[in-house]
């Protein structure tokens, strides 16, 4: 996560030394190359950065964050062809992937494709719209349920309420019911 934000902020020599040390620390860490490739990428070297991409593809051909990441380096070196293969990769491992949506509508546009990268920016839309419904409806019935279970308990509050001031009014109304035989059984007073 360091390096991530070494590298979005611009700070390439640190995030450059931060992943030697962890080549020496962790050579096999999975995410080293990602951060060689995204940092390649970021300071201008496609041909390492398509690399090290390449490198993680071949063990995990369905990584999608390395899916997008080589698909920028397409986009940028002008291949959009191959962009759009691994974006279209993106999308059948995460169809909900939005970035993926993005950046395949850029690589259309980029690509002289221009009615191609609105029908993507609709589909885009589409989705997002389609996502919004379904978490407002997630929330609706979240909402519902609270106020159901809420209720229950205010009903079974009430209900309990309910119950001892009948148990008390029972045993008050007992308790002057055995007084008053009392005071009828005693002999009068002389």
């Amino acid at each position: 996560a360091l390096v991530s934000m070494l590298i979005d902020d611009g700070a390439f020599e640190v995030a450059r030394d931060h992943l030697a040390t962890t080549a020496k620390l962790a050579p096999d860490d999975g995410r080293l190359a990602y951060f060689q490739s995204a940092l390649a990428f970021r300071t201008g070297d496609l041909a390492t950065a398509r690399d090290k991409a390449s490198q993680i593809l071949k063990v995990a051909p369905d990584h999608v964050a390395a899916l997008l990441l080589m698909s920028r380096i397409e986009i940028q070196a002008a291949q959009y062809a191959s962009a759009e293969a691994h974006l279209r990769r993106a999308l059948a491992s995460d169809p909900g992937q939005q970035e993926a949506r993005r950046l395949l509508a850029a690589s259309y546009l980029r690509s002289g494709q221009a009615a191609r990268a609105q029908q993507e920016q609709a589909r885009r839309q589409q989705e997002q719209a389609a996502r919004a419904q379904q978490e407002q409806a997630r929330r609706q019935q979240e909402q519902a349920a609270r106020a159901q279970q809420e209720q229950a308990r205010r009903q079974a509050e009430q209900a309990a309420r309910a119950q001892q001031d009948q148990a008390r009014r029972q045993q008050e109304q007992a308790a002057r019911a055995a007084a008053e035989q009392q005071r009828r059984q005693a002999p009068p007073p002389q």
